[in-house]
């Protein structure tokens, strides 16, 4: 594919993802409150931080090894275990080692369910999705990535207002 079309699909989704992010944020906060808004943002901002402690650098340093040279099926296995087994384990944790009482403590009352899916909102957003993104460019997959960011956006925004309409939200 060219350089320039690849350079032209990614500045539009990038600029569509950019303002429909930014519409999604206003949405939400108008349609939740200042206080439900805020408890949301609370669970998210501390997921970003167990993501961030859960890192290792590895996102970087999977970029890293793929650039240098073509990886085996078996490499990028080991990476993916890797990857999805650090937030299992501090899934179980979350479960079954920290006691209610701490979590209530911690994330203001909520339920653990609740605090475990903010942190998988999280991680695949700020985390897997990089990830994936980073090895289907490595690839020269630059519209097939742009693509998925854009019908994500959409589903994102469908998502928000059917469950607003629903009363679910």
């Amino acid at each position: 594919m060219h350089f320039k079309k690849r350079i032209a699909v990614s500045f539009f989704s990038n600029c569509f993802r950019g303002i429909s992010t930014l519409l999604i944020g206003v949405l939400l906060a108008r349609f939740l409150g200042s206080e439900e808004y805020g408890a949301l943002l609370f669970l998210l901002t501390t997921s970003m931080a167990i993501k961030q402690l859960l890192d290792f650098g590895t996102s970087s340093a999977f970029f890293t090894f793929l650039s240098q040279e073509s990886r085996s099926i078996n490499f990028i296995s080991k990476f993916w275990a890797f990857f999805f087994g650090k937030y299992v384990l501090c899934i179980l944790i979350i479960f079954y080692v920290i006691p209610e009482s701490w979590l209530a403590k911690i994330w203001l009352g909520d339920s653990s369910e609740i605090i475990v899916m903010a942190l998988i909102a999280v991680s695949f957003q700020s985390d897997f999705w990089p990830v994936a993104s980073q090895l289907l460019e490595s690839q020269r997959k630059t519209v097939k990535v742009q693509i998925l960011f854009i019908v994500t956006q959409i589903a994102h925004f469908c998502l928000i207002f059917g469950l607003y309409y629903l009363g679910a939200l």
